[in-house]
């Protein structure tokens, strides 16, 4: 699932600049590191959580049917946006 790869809302945030603290076990091996920061809509959330979910329940038969999010009325919709941004952290 995104949340736990450390997907969020807004809320913690609020407006803020907030700062992040990066550790990497890379034994001073690495010349350089890059940081991607993501930022999603509400909706790409709910649907990319969703996808995640169904297709992790797909594999076992068993599971729940999961039904994927989506804001498509009468086949239009768009199903949400997102802003990505890598930062390059040279040695």
């Amino acid at each position: 699932m995104l949340a736990e790869k450390g997907a969020d809302t807004d809320q913690r945030i609020n407006g803020r600049s907030p700062r992040f603290l990066f550790r990497a076990n890379t034994d001073g091996k690495f010349k350089k590191m890059i940081v991607e920061i993501t930022s999603l809509t509400p909706n790409s959330y709910n649907y990319l959580n969703s996808a995640s979910m169904a297709a992790e329940k797909n594999e076992d038969g068993l599971s729940e049917k999961v039904i994927v999010f989506n804001n498509i009325e009468n086949g239009l919709g768009i199903i949400g946006g997102v802003a990505q941004r890598e930062y390059e952290i040279a040695r």
